[in-house]
């Protein structure tokens, strides 16, 4: 409650260094803040572009192979069942 001046003066600068802490914190913030925003833009957002892309591209050749493989097997059924008739 009663404070002494010895007290007071070692609260004070107690303070006075956790504030000046947290300027460095802030500080550092805005490094770490500035570095993850390159490294967003200029590596992770476009290998992951790339990563979708090229999954997107297999899918859709693995797709177009089943498709064009469907169509002959219908084809030769028909084909079967027109030289039955």
């Amino acid at each position: 409650m009663f404070k002494s001046t010895g007290e007071k003066a070692t609260e004070v600068q107690a303070m006075l260094n956790q504030i000046a802490e947290l300027e460095r914190d802030v500080v550092n913030y805005e490094v770490i803040r500035n570095f993850l925003i390159i490294y967003l833009s200029e590596v992770a957002i476009p290998a992951f572009k790339d990563q979708k892309f090229n999954n997107y591209l297999s899918a859709m050749s693995n797709f177009c192979g089943q498709e064009v493989s469907n169509a002959q097997n219908h084809m030769a059924c028909w084909s079967d069942f027109y030289d039955v008739i």
